[in-house]
């Protein structure tokens, strides 16, 4: 999973877009919009975000500012993205979705 250097244009818990750096040149660089929402799966409609957003599970915002967080790159008309706010191995503080 590719990683991106997170910067919002706020602190994380009134921020509604965030500057995303690949850091691994798998995507563009892009400004997407964030979005606090509860643990568990979403799906992320291209038609409703054509670049993508960037997901925090509420009230764990990164601690860091900026971050870097974990990306989902898809190609495709939606992706799923699952919110766990106790696994840091399941976006435990956040993840974007980007679509290429």
């Amino acid at each position: 999973m590719p990683f991106a250097f997170c910067q919002p244009d706020a602190a994380w818990s009134i921020a509604t877009q965030v500057g995303v750096r690949s850091l691994d040149a798998s995507f563009s660089d892009c400004m997407l919009p964030i979005e606090h929402r509860a643990n568990g799966s979403h799906s992320i409609l291209r038609s409703t975000y054509p670049y993508g957003i960037l997901l925090i599970p509420t009230a764990c915002d990164p601690t860091a500012i900026p971050a870097v967080l974990p990306v989902v790159v898809a190609a495709g008309s939606s992706q799923s993205l699952t919110l766990d706010s106790s696994s840091l191995l399941d976006m435990g503080t956040g993840g974007a979705v980007v679509f290429v």
